[in-house]
Order: structure tokens, then C-alpha cells, then sequence
């Protein structure tokens, strides 16, 4: 049975010394007479602070360790450099025009540490096409590529199979954007590197002489030679004697698209010269154009390339000799002389065929000029416009929000590539009176303006392509010659 300890009784008389002794003897003393030992008690009490203490300085000492660890692990070794990124570029050695050649885009890490994200975006010149890449390129325009990661000490490599469709000494810039981010970053880093391109031969030589005049009839005479050892696939001759011509007769046998004569050669074998000839005339009422342009394309995965280019006539070429105009002025740079004489749609940018400079703020004033040499009256004339610019964030260089124009066109965007943006203007004859009909000999002239916007980022592309076309009842009828805009921030 357990022991009950009886309550003592304490003395209430502690006035003296001894008596106060006496008193914690009575208090503190064992049912036993012992007293407990005082050197022995026990101190008991929170242990929470001790662990508070111990976890502190544990995190203070792994600190402590990582920090030197850090040090070791990121030496002077293993600091990035921009240098250590290098990218070289390999075209062919002799550039031939419109015919397909291997260039060799090379991305190189010479540092210890490893890149990720690595992206190749390409900034091609006017004429350059790519045909074919590997590895397979991620856009439609074949001018992007994702490398992934390369490690510290590799590299990887684009291979390109692509045709530059230029005229001999035609010098122009392919630009690389190499975009990566190395390990030790949070941030991306951006490589701009350019290589020089020199046209050095073109393919085919050509040139077109009026063989004879009779009774109103035209004759053209177009002679034209693969100059290089091997066979040229897929070739098309096109005449362009303005829509007003109506060929009669084409040896060998040729069909007319939209106003231009078109001779399909499946192959055109090396060295050797042949002969096309156009005979044909033109309606009493219409109007000769004051020149004949000649080209010569190549096709590649459904896509055109001139390859040569001449013509006859014109203020800036004497009869009977060859010039370097591509057909329908398709190469902007060079000099198409006066457009208004010798083509029915045309477009002009502040009155010229080609500006540069254009920057934020600044407005560009166009003019579509359509001219009905048909000799007949037409109806239902749509007028369409396909402008390609630069673009950042999905947004365009130009401002079509406050476009100015008659006729409430249609416009509707569309995203090309991550840098280039088109916008498609439409005026219909349902919005526009002028295009309800056009009589013979008449002009159409639709002036507009849009602004040049100041978008966030910077611009990959520079230049702007406004390529006109007209079409009646539903039926393309005539596609003008582009009008190229220079963008600088």
C-alpha cells in the first residue's frame, strides 16, 4: 500500500537566525531525518532552444561549404566568354547564279561550359533560296533551326543545298543569328555573323532580238545556252510583251499565263545554244509597251528562281541588244527604268520604286496605278496588295490600323515567320466605284498611307516587299512589280 506522508506543521515563529534554519531543515528534511544533496539537483527545462541553436549553426557550416565548393566548382576555367561561341559560315567557292550549291553554317564551343537552347536563324538576301537542310529547318521559309544543347568542346553543323538567283556580280549578305544560353545563366546571349556573297557566273546566257515586223505582227527571237558542264532541270522561259499581246505562234510550243509567253523545258542540256521563238501581234487600239522582258526560272519545291534575265527595247536599252531587267522587275534593285510606259499595274512608294531609310514615325505614301491597254472594257476589277515586312512579337513595322485610303479595303494579317509579318489589302468593286468597270485606255489610280510603327525588340529583318495584283470576275489577270521598303529602328 503507498506510503502517505503526513503534513508537518511549521514553526510560524521565524523571528531569529537559528529559527529560520530550524524552519528549512523542517521543510526540506526527508520523511527519513535526511536532507537532500545540493550539489546533485537536477536543472530541467525547455529543449527547445537547444535545437534551435544546434540547426543554425548546422545551416551557417553547409553555407560555409558550398560557398567553397562554388569556388572550386566555377574556376576562372569555367567563366563564359562570348569569344568562346564561334560560327563560321561556308559558301561555295564559285557562286553560280540559280543553280544549287552546298554552303556549311558551323556552330563551334570552344569553352568548358555547355550551351543550351541554341537556335540558327538566318536573314536571307533577295534570291536565295534554300532547297534543302539538314537537319530539317523549323520554319517554311527554311531560315531557323533549334540545335539544342552543345557541350563544352563540340559542335554542330547545318548543311545547306540552296540556289542564289542573282545576276552575275551581284554582291549581297547572308547574316546568322546564334542565339544560346549558357549553363552558368539565366539569361540568353545573341551572335550576329555575316558572310559576304559574290555572284561569279550565271547559269544561262540569253538574249532577245525582234526577228521581223510584219503587217502590225511582232516576231521575237530568244536564244538562250546552259554555260555550266551539267544539265539544268526545270526551266521556264518567260516573254513578257505586256497583256496586250496575243501570241499566235511559239516554236517549240508555249503557253501565255497572265500575259506572259511561257516555255516549260524539263531539261536543258550544257553548252548548248537553242532558239525560242514568239510570233504574234497587237489589237489596232492598245498600245505596244515601249519594252520586252525576258527571263529565265528554275523551280524548286514549287518555288521560282530567275536564273537570267533580258530584254529588248526601252529608254535605257537600244533595239535588238540585252539588258539585265528581270521579268515584271522582280529583282528591285535593279534599275526596271520607266515603269509607266511599258507595264498596265504598277506601285510606287513616296513616287519611287524603291525607298530606304524608312523609320518610326515616318509615313509612306503608295500609289497603285492600274491601265486598261486591253482594247476592251473590264468589270469587277479587284486591286490586291501583299505587303511583307518585319515584325516583332507578331506585330508589324507598318501601322495598317490608320490606313489611309478610299474604299474601306480588307485587311488581313498573317504571321509569316517569327520576323516577317504580311498584311493583304483588298479593294473590291462592291467597296470601290472605280474598279466597277474600266474602260479601254483608262487609268485607275488608288493612293494610300500607312505609318511606320517603333516596335519593342530588334528588327531581324530590314526590308519590306509590296507586291500588287489585279484580277476580274475571279480571274488573276495581271501581277505588278514589287515596290521594296529599307526599315531602320
Amino acid at each position: 500500500m503507498p506510503r502517505i506522508t503526513k503534513p508537518r506543521k511549521i514553526k510560524s515563529s521565524v523571528s531569529d537566525p537559528r529559527g529560520i534554519e530550524d524552519t528549512l531543515e523542517e521543510m526540506y528534511q526527508e520523511p527519513d531525518g535526511s536532507l537532500p544533496d545540493m550539489k546533485h539537483i537536477d536543472h530541467r527545462g525547455s529543449r527547445a532552444g537547444l535545437v534551435v541553436v544546434f540547426f543554425v549553426l548546422f545551416f551557417l557550416a553547409s553555407a560555409a561549404a558550398a560557398a567553397w565548393l562554388g569556388f572550386f566548382l566555377f574556376s576562372p576555367s569555367q567563366k563564359f566568354s562570348e569569344s568562346q561561341v564561334v560560327t563560321e559560315i561556308t559558301p561555295p567557292s564559285n557562286i553560280i547564279d540559280g543553280v544549287e550549291q552546298d554552303y556549311k553554317i558551323v556552330v563551334r564551343n570552344t569553352g568548358s561550359l555547355a550551351l543550351a537552347n541554341t537556335r540558327v536563324i538566318l536573314k536571307l538576301p533577295d534570291g536565295f533560296l534554300v532547297t534543302d537542310a539538314s537537319p530539317k529547318a523549323t520554319t517554311d521559309r527554311a531560315d531557323s533551326w533549334a540545335l539544342g544543347a552543345i557541350d563544352g568542346g563540340a559542335s554542330k553543323t547545318i548543311s545547306l543545298k540552296a540556289a542564289y538567283g542573282m545576276p552575275k556580280n551581284t554582291k549581297d549578305t547572308l547574316r546568322a543569328f546564334i542565339d544560346y544560353k549558357p549553363s552558368n545563366f539565366n539569361s540568353e546571349f545573341e551572335k550576329i555573323v555575316d558572310t559576304q556573297l559574290t555572284v561569279a557566273q550565271e547559269a544561262v546566257e540569253i538574249s532577245i532580238n525582234q526577228k521581223s515586223v510584219t503587217n502590225g505582227g511582232q516576231e521575237f527571237e530568244i536564244k538562250y545556252k546552259n554555260t555550266t558542264d551539267a544539265s539544268i532541270m526545270n526551266v521556264a522561259i518567260g516573254v513578257d510583251a505586256g497583256v496586250a499581246f496575243k501570241a499566235n505562234k511559239t516554236t517549240p510550243s508555249a503557253k501565255t499565263i497572265a500575259g506572259v509567253v511561257k516555255l516549260l523545258i524539263p531539261e536543258l542540256l550544257p553548252k548548248k545554244e537553242n532558239i525560242f521563238i514568239v510570233a504574234g501581234a497587237y489589237p489596232v487600239s492598245s498600245t505596244p509597251p515601249t519594252s520586252i522582258a525576258v527571263a529565265v526560272s528554275r523551280m524548286f519545291n514549287g518555288k521560282s528562281v530567275d536564273i537570267a534575265r533580258a530584254v529588248l527595247g526601252g529608254d535605257s536599252a537600244a533595239a535588238n541588244t540585252t539588258s539585265p531587267l528581270p521579268i515584271n522587275n522582280a529583282d528591285p534593285r535593279l534599275d526596271p527604268g520607266p515603269i509607266a510606259g511599258s507595264k498596265s499595274l504598277y506601285i510606287t512608294a513616296n513616287g519611287l520604286e524603291s525607298i530606304s531609310g524608312a523609320k518610326p514615325d515616318d509615313v509612306i505614301k503608295f500609289a497603285l496605278t492600274y491601265k486598261n491597254v486591253t482594247g476592251k472594257l473590264v468589270k469587277n476589277v479587284s486591286l490586291v496588295l501583299v505587303g511583307e515586312a518585319p515584325s516583332i512579337k507578331n506585330k508589324s513595322v507598318f501601322d495598317y490600323t490608320h490606313l489611309t485610303t478610299i474604299g474601306d479595303p480588307d485587311v488581313i494579317g498573317k504571321q509569316l515567320t517569327p520576323d516577317k509579318r504580311e498584311a493583304r489589302i483588298t479593294w473590291t468593286p462592291e467597296k470601290t466605284d472605280v474598279l466597277k468597270q474600266v474602260a479601254p485606255n483608262q487609268t485607275v489610280v488608288i493612293e494610300f498611307s500607312v505609318s511606320v510603327k517603333k516596335l519593342d525588340g530588334v528588327l531581324k529583318e530590314n526590308s519590306a516587299m509590296f507586291t500588287p495584283s489585279l484580277s476580274a470576275d475571279d480571274d488573276v489577270l495581271l501581277v505588278g512589280n514589287p515596290v521594296n521598303i529599307g526599315v531602320v529602328e
